[in-house]
């Protein structure tokens, strides 16, 4: 019986100092397409830059904490291949409605300042985007190294079937690091790792795609200090 009393107070004790935290988030990111398989394409892989924006929350409890991230991402690559004769670039612009959940770990800089470190997983759906398309018929170039103006097409994507689209899902793992200050805003390095296929039914390779991106969050329910 003293023993569950001591848990129980141990229990409360615990969720007396845990403390909740809500950040608004805003950032830039780089996308690069990574090609995997036995039959992975020879093509040129071209990142490209876009943004993300949303919300998020944090639990902590002590110097160990628990996160969550909701918002929308916009991403940007590009992929080059050749045919004899001629060339296409395709450019992908997808916009993808982006969930993340993980753990972290918090350590004290000095009064005011504290290092946070991520790890954890991200799922994400994609709800609109362009993909545009330059096909090049070089003639007597070689290679297009001296490329001649394209044919360019631009099309929404439809996140289910077809050449030229993407899978509508996209998951994977996620890493990074930050800088906290004041209790109220924090600079963050992210590393998402996408594990998902993102090329739609049909195609005998697979891609996946590795995001870096940068984040300010401003704090409206204060940081916990970690301590």
């Amino acid at each position: 019986m003293r023993a569950l009393v001591i848990l129980i107070c141990c229990g409360i004790a615990g969720v007396a100092h845990a403390q909740f935290s809500l950040a608004a988030k805003a950032g830039y990111n780089t996308t690069t397409p990574v090609f995997t398989g036995n039959n992975k394409p020879g093509y040129d892989v071209q990142n490209g830059g876009g943004w993300q924006a949303g919300l998020y929350a944090e639990r902590s409890l002590h110097k160990w904490f628990i996160y969550t991230g909701a918002g929308v991402v916009k991403n940007s690559f590009g992929t080059r291949s050749y045919y004899l004769g001629g060339d296409v670039e395709t450019y992908y612009h997808p916009l993808y409605i982006d969930v993340s959940l993980g753990t972290g770990y918090q350590l004290s800089a000095g009064k005011n300042f504290a290092i946070k470190l991520y790890g954890g997983v991200y799922g994400q759906l994609g709800v609109a985007g362009k993909v545009k398309t330059i096909n090049r018929l070089c003639g007597d170039y070689i290679a297009c190294t001296e490329p001649p103006p394209g044919v360019t097409n631009v099309h929404n994507i439809d996140f289910k079937s077809g050449m030229g689209t993407l899978a509508r899902t996209n998951a994977g793992l996620q890493f990074g690091a930050g800088l906290r200050a004041f209790n109220k805003v924090e600079l963050v390095f992210m590393c998402n790792a996408g594990l998902g296929n993102v090329m739609p039914p049909g195609y005998n390779y697979t891609m996946h795609l590795t995001t870096v991106s940068i984040n300010a969050k401003y704090a409206l329910i204060p940081f916990g200090k970690g301590r």
